[in-house]
């Protein structure tokens, strides 16, 4: 059985499945981390968790008013720990994951010696600085949404990551790699001047023996570029397709020989398209605008190899589908003009038993002046798999909204809040 683990400390909660602990139903505290009264914090203290590894979570907790450290747990008090020999000093406040491995955590900290590239097993000896650079570097990361399993960034046994530092004219990005060994890190290429800070980088994904992810560089030099993981390897594939001149996608995934993306935001708003990783086989869809909220949402799953979504197309929401072998999305089910489609969550987290979960926000009756209703959708890429199963924030009913909470086991969960009250829901994918 698995647990969710949930830390609170000034309001603060952040949730992740863990190993089994107490009895179902039990909430059991794991360790005091800091006994001080509340009144000797400081307002940022707070414990900020990041990703589930095999057997342990890391997580950073405010030890003092000034210096967060990182800490270690599986789940138990013996086990909550602090892991020694690092605490970032306040200097710089980057300490984000990049991926992770089995029970290895490869992650950014910055001290008053700059940026630094560390890896950790969640104990002390296991947790070692793998690369430095000065402070002047910063560590380029998507703005939207990042792949978190090393598996996704990494090409011939070496894991890719970004960095730039300032030049004349923007932030010059660079393409590095690590086998996440001490000194095993390496600069792969200099890509060219990034206008904005911290704006280069948009999305990646790895396709095959390559990573293709999306850049924008200075002068409009905006594209979708490929690597293997060497200098010469790395170059721009496709800057601009017909209708979409910029070709800037801010969401990608790799599924069969296609990575699948939404191009950045436009007029028309952010628009459907895939890439098999030469202009030939890129293609974008400008009368199927991706619904603004997936700008910050995944939106997209992969269900045995073929994708699900949701778009709106002429006026009207649908959820479609493709596959490798076709050209052309289509529809599963189109709702009334009005309507909005959602993926079941905005951290990924929306598929089960094969399928994939959607809320659709649907106006009854359709027409001015209607009132809208909340129904769950699922789908398993195929017409006769998609249904609607429940309706929730009935049309009229008013102070309602609902809200994924995330997995357990073989269902999700999420709440439905109206006037009267609030309730716990999961759903398998056929029912309720």
């Amino acid at each position: 059985m698995k647990r969710t683990l949930a830390m609170l400390l000034l309001g603060a909660i952040s949730q992740t499945s863990l190993a089994a602990l107490p009895e179902p139903g039990e909430v059991a505290l794991v360790r005091d981390i800091n006994p001080s009264q509340v009144s000797d914090l400081g307002a940022e203290s707070v414990v900020r968790m990041e990703e589930t590894l095999t057997d342990w979570v890391p997580f950073w907790v405010n030890e003092t008013s000034m210096a967060p450290g990182l800490w270690a747990t599986d789940g138990t008090e013996s086990g909550t720990v602090p892991v020694t020999g690092l605490v970032q000093n306040g200097y710089y406040n980057q300490d984000f994951g990049i991926c992770f491995s089995g029970r290895t955590w490869y992650f950014w900290n910055s001290d008053a010696g700059g940026l630094a590239l560390w890896r950790s097993d969640g104990t002390s000896p296991g947790t070692v600085v793998l690369a430095r650079w000065s402070m002047e570097y910063s560590f380029l990361a998507p703005f939207w949404f990042e792949p978190r399993a090393c598996e996704s960034r990494s090409v011939d046994g070496r894991i890719l990551f970004w960095l730039e530092r300032p030049v004349t004219g923007g932030y010059e990005a660079e393409l590095w790699s690590t086998d996440g060994a001490p000194a095993g890190a390496r600069m792969v290429k200099d890509l060219g001047v990034d206008p904005y800070y911290h704006n280069a980088l948009q999305a990646f994904a790895r396709l095959g023996d390559r990573l293709i992810f999306s850049l924008q560089l200075a002068n409009a030099d905006y594209g979708i570029w490929a690597t293997d993981g060497t200098t010469e390897g790395t170059s721009k594939v496709v800057a601009s397709v017909p209708d979409e001149p910029n070709l800037w996608p801010s969401y990608m995934l790799a599924v069969g020989p296609r990575v699948y993306f939404r191009t950045f935001y436009t007029a028309t708003g952010p628009h459907f398209g895939y890439t098999d990783g030469t202009p030939a086989g890129t293609r974008v869809f400008p009368d199927l605008a991706v619904e603004p909220y997936m700008l910050v949402a995944p939106g997209y799953a992969n269900l045995a190899g073929r994708v699900v979504f949701p778009a709106v197309d002429l006026d009207a929401a649908a959820i479609w589908t493709i596959d490798a072998n076709e050209e052309v999305p289509a529809a599963l089910m189109t709702f009334p003009g009005g309507s909005y489609v959602s993926p079941f969550s905005w951290t990924g987290e929306f598929t089960v038993g094969g399928k994939a979960i959607f809320w659709a926000t649907v106006p009854v009756p359709p027409g001015a002046g209607a009132k809208y209703e909340t129904r769950l959708v699922a789908t398993g890429g195929t017409s006769a798999t998609t249904t609607e199963i429940g309706i929730f924030c009935a049309a009229g009913e008013a102070s309602c909204a609902v809200r994924s909470v995330g997995r357990a086991s073989d269902s999700l969960l999420f709440l439905s809040a109206t006037a009267s009250g609030c309730a716990l829901w999961r759903t398998d994918g056929t029912s309720t």
